[in-house]
């Protein structure tokens, strides 16, 4: 009988990592990460890509224009 192990939203299943659906909520919580790091173009496409997916959220479009303003294009 297979060993199914749970970590996070990631199921492992001997070895083998099924997929999950990346949120808006992963691509925003990636993007602050890349803005820790001082790297704001892939903040930026972290952010956008949890806009494509949470259209309405306010916070990701809060911390686009606050990266925006970072890189001196607003």
């Amino acid at each position: 009988m297979a060993e199914n192990k749970t970590n996070s939203r990631i199921m492992f299943d001997k070895g083998k990592v099924l997929q999950f659906e990346r949120t808006g909520e992963y691509f925003f919580r990636r993007g602050l990460s890349k803005l820790d790091s001082n790297n704001l173009l892939d903040a930026m496409a972290n952010y956008r890509l949890a806009l494509d997916r949470d259209p309405q959220n306010a916070e990701i479009k809060l911390a686009i224009a606050e990266t925006l303003t970072e890189m001196s294009r607003f």
